[in-house]
């Protein structure tokens, strides 16, 4: 028996219903008692260190997990490549890191030899609903799978250092391409890599890996439809995240300080932001019909020029224009904002402009952010325009879902202005 078969779904508790006047009381309400399990997670932090610094471990990359379903093929959810060394290299998507939430919120701690017994055996979640494609070659299946349903019970995990950038300027696609299909249909689903991982790949699949699953670096917040206050998602909140991190580097000064370098070294920005007022609530609240989310926008008129005219009167300049902006509405019939965009755009600094109920999202892309735009987003093959579906509902809110590393927006959200 596996130690993470101990896990139970039962112990995790559903939202309830709360109120918070602020990051502080919200924090002592339903995030402090998280990290309770002050021995046990010692335990797993040195489990994890040891684990990335072992001989032959499996390292886990968050990419390649979710793509339009013509191009179903290009995903790799539970492919393993192997290195000469003995390296083992995976793809999973955010799902694979909840059972070892649900670890430590249970307060059940695991040895380096548990990860490798884990992982070394095919029966593993790596993926939200791994498609056809990928369950052909995968060497990981979720039948019989252990899985932590946090999700279902109105949780949305948020993550201090982000998962996906934030390597000192390292793209992780460009530092690990994604390999051709046809390469790991072998007998075992194993692709034979004739060769070793470079330094800088391997720092960066520890930082990644630890990003991942090291239970510092995540905590649960009630997901968008469960909570109501002066924003959209509490979790990517910079005020809550530096109150989260605060909290930690004092209550675990040495393990903090440990994996902080191991992770590679990242500043959450500060936020300008005053939370308060923060409501919850056990059952989610009603859904939006995005056909009636845009009524009111349309019947207001509201159009591409009257969103640039706010944002620059709020800037005092004229700096954004019809050049260097794109414009969208939540999609008629799907969750999402929609947009085809020129690739040259991506050149120079671009403002995306969101329409959301009666708020403007303002994202700005800066200059080199995201070129070539090819190598970040799915392209069109009748007119070459990139092709995002930006998320309007969790777990994809304000991710580019159509990507191949579901490109997140958040991080480049420059304000939200009231319609």
């Amino acid at each position: 028996m596996s130690v993470f078969d101990k896990f139970e779904n039962k112990n995790i508790t559903k939202v309830q219903n709360g109120y918070a006047k602020d990051i502080p009381s919200l924090f002592n309400d339903i995030i402090k008692f998280q990290f309770k399990n002050k021995q046990e997670i010692k335990k797993i932090h040195l489990s994890l260190l040891e684990y990335v610094n072992s001989k032959s471990p499996v390292f886990f990359l968050r990419l390649y997990g979710s793509y339009s379903k013509t191009k179903y093929h290009l995903q790799r959810r539970g492919f393993i490549s192997e290195y000469n060394d003995n390296t083992r290299l995976t793809y999973c998507d955010n799902t694979f890191t909840l059972l070892f939430a649900g670890m430590k919120l249970a307060g059940i701690p695991y040895s380096c030899k548990d990860l490798e017994q884990l992982f070394n055996q095919n029966k593993l979640t790596v993926g939200f609903g791994q498609v056809s494609e990928e369950k052909e070659l995968s060497f990981y299946t979720p039948k019989g799978a252990k899985r932590a349903n946090i999700n279902a019970k109105g949780w949305y995990q948020a993550h201090i250092k982000p998962t996906g950038y934030g390597y000192n300027d390292i793209s992780l696609t460009k530092l690990f391409p994604n390999p051709t299909r046809e390469l790991f249909q072998m007998s075992n689903n194993i692709r034979q890599v004739n060769d070793v991982l470079t330094n800088e790949q391997v720092e960066i699949l520890r930082a990644h890996f630890l990003r991942l699953i090291h239970p510092f670096n995540s905590f649960l917040v009630p997901k968008r439809n469960h909570i109501e206050y002066n924003g959209n998602n509490i979790g990517e909140e910079n005020e809550l995240i530096n109150y989260v991190r605060n909290f930690l580097e004092k209550s675990f000064p040495k393990e903090y300080k440990e994996f902080d370098l191991q992770s590679i070294k990242y500043i959450v920005p500060k936020s300008n932001n005053v939370i308060g007022e923060i409501k919850w609530f056990e059952n989610p609240k009603n859904k939006s019909n995005p056909k009636t989310i845009n009524m009111k926008i349309r019947y207001n008129k509201f159009k591409k020029s009257d969103a640039i005219t706010l944002i620059n009167n709020e800037l005092g300049t004229d700096k954004i224009s019809n050049a260097n902006t794109v414009y969208s509405n939540i999609n008629k019939t799907a969750p999402c904002w929609w947009l085809n965009i020129s690739p040259s755009k991506f050149k120079n600094s671009l403002n995306i402009l969101l329409v959301e109920e009666d708020e403007l999202i303002w994202i700005n892309l800066p200059k080199g952010c995201c070129y070539p735009p090819e190598d970040f987003f799915n392209t069109r093959n009748d007119n070459g325009k990139v092709d995002l579906r930006i998320g309007t509902e969790e777990p994809d809110y304000l991710k580019d879902y159509l990507s191949f590393n579901n490109f997140d927006f958040k991080s480049h959200v420059k304000n939200r202005l009231k319609i």
